[in-house]
């Protein structure tokens, strides 16, 4: 019996600075310390209960022994970024740990006190708390945590405190921890009267401490706190699956977009052209981004790679990038969109873009798609996020009015070239009704519509034909579920004719 913690770390990253460490120093405190759990519990305390004090038992229950952990495999990772100040720019670390996984495959990180149990009351009291821990460490860090079962096997622990004679080969770390609460008590009755004055009484008050507080005493280490130092056996090596230079395991990459402020969703196409010609520059024009083959010659059959912006908040902009190629990735091609950390260029606004691998996706295989990014995910309603270009002019009578056909449809007009343009990415029979609000066709997202002619709707550069008079927005009914992505049309390979799950 004993009481576990399993962390998940929901975008593949940990982001956290020691306690005796400055922020732009390039460290990450791993694993997550002791005092860092704690407090982290104390915050969700104050949310999610009427009397949050009533947790203090279980606090000092859990200060009592120092945890054992099971981490997942990871590796060190950072971004550089000049910030802004009032007479220049200051350059900024950000340090982080990545781990395999995310996305529909969380990392998991496993606290154990074994000597621990806990009643069923207190395991029901913890494990409210715990619904209201949104991140750990900082709030880029999302993470879900959850009491495991009572009857549970004690996981491989991988990282312990040390008791000394350890083998050269163990890496040592330096966390903080609390001072269980006998210990405490024993150490503020031997400090000076008027240190006592400001000391706090009890567990619950050492971890309520604010760190402004802290400072304005000038405190080192806090009142209450510890340093203690674990091992961690060495972890095997972190490689990601070996890519041929024919085929890959991925098929599609979700960038997410960082920036003051980010580029409105009428840019997806200069956008989309903006995330292809970065990557045609860090992969010395891979065919794959460039969609021409060796000979220089266009490809056919939508092989290439799709660059499609959305906004994933619907909030009107713009703020990740899922980059698509049917038949995969190849090493060169995975290892240009993994250094894609910035964007800047006319065609991104004034101001830069910063970019983070979010998850990677092998979408040719069967999975559930329930925790897919939006334009994976299945759906039976796709809804024309940005309109769709026609790539051939419709037909029309020398009186200009439509030419229609035997059975009265208008031939190669904006129905009959999406219905073509979704045959030819072999999806089923579907049912197609333009899109219309007041009788202007609109596109863009749920809560932030916009009318077509508000997008772009013509490439910086490169080839296509196009018709020219007007864009179109459609709503696409399927009978049974099907997957994306859904992009039709010119300008579909960059962010045009994009269908989202409605």
């Amino acid at each position: 019996m004993a009481t576990t913690l399993s962390v998940s770390f929901l975008a593949g990253r940990y982001h956290a600075t020691g306690w005796d460490h400055q922020v732009n120093e390039g460290t990450t405190e791993w694993p997550p310390s002791p005092w860092r759990i704690l407090r982290a519990l104390v915050s969700a305390a104050h949310r999610s209960l009427a009397e949050p004090e009533t947790i203090a038992p279980i606090l000092e229950r859990l200060a009592a022994s120092l945890p054992r952990y099971r981490v997942p495999v990871s590796t060190e990772h950072h971004t550089r970024h000049y910030m802004p100040t009032e007479k220049s720019t200051t350059k900024i670390f950000d340090t982080f740990r990545v781990f395999r996984g995310g996305g529909r495959d969380p990392a998991m990180l496993e606290i154990t006190w074994p000597d621990l149990v806990l009643g069923v009351e207190e395991r029901a009291l913890l494990t409210t708390v715990l619904t209201a821990v949104g991140y750990l460490g900082r709030s880029q860090s999302w993470v879900e945590i959850t009491l495991a079962d009572d009857g549970k096997s004690l996981p491989v622990f991988n990282c312990e405190p040390m008791q000394g004679g350890e083998p050269p080969s163990l890496e040592a770390t330096r966390v903080l921890a609390t001072m269980a609460p006998s210990d405490y008590s024993r150490w503020r009755d031997d400090q000076d009267k008027k240190v006592v004055k400001i000391l706090p009484t009890s567990l619950w008050e050492v971890l309520n401490q604010s760190t402004s507080a802290l400072k304005k005493q000038k405190w080192t280490d806090p009142p209450g706190s510890r340093w203690t130092n674990y091992s961690i056996r060495p972890a095997p090596v972190e490689r990601w699956p070996k890519v041929s230079s024919k085929s890959s395991t991925y098929q599609a990459v979700v960038l997410a977009l960082q920036s003051r402020v980010l580029p409105p969703q009428e840019h997806s196409l200069r956008f989309g052209e903006s995330v292809r010609r970065a990557l045609m520059s860090l992969s010395d024009g891979r065919s794959v981004f460039s969609g021409k083959d060796r000979f220089g010659k266009p490809a056919r059959g939508h092989r290439h790679a799709y660059f499609l912006p959305y906004d994933h908040d619907d909030d009107g902009f713009l703020d990740h990038v899922l980059v698509y190629a049917r038949e995969g990735f190849d090493r060169t091609a995975m290892r240009a969109i993994e250094s894609l950390t910035r964007l800047k260029g006319k065609n991104t606004g004034r101001h830069p873009i910063s970019v983070h691998l979010e998850s990677r996706w092998s979408v040719g295989a069967r999975l559930d798609r329930s925790g897919a990014p939006l334009l994976l995910k299945e759906a039976c309603v796709w809804r024309s996020r940005t309109p769709m270009l026609l790539p051939r002019h419709p037909k029309v009578t020398k009186a200009g009015r439509p030419k229609l056909d035997a059975q009265g449809q208008w031939i190669e007009g904006p129905i009959a070239q999406a219905h073509r343009a979704l045959d030819d990415l072999g999806l089923p029979p579907r049912e197609i009704c333009v899109n219309e609000t007041g009788g202007m066709q609109m596109a863009g997202s749920a809560s932030h519509p916009a009318p077509w002619f508000s997008f772009d709707l013509e490439r910086s550069g490169g080839e296509g034909s196009r018709y020219r008079q007007q864009a179109f927005c459609f709503t696409l009914t399927f009978a049974e579920p099907v997957s994306g992505p859904i992009a039709l049309g010119y300008g579909s390979h960059f962010g045009l004719g994009l269908f989202a799950p409605g």
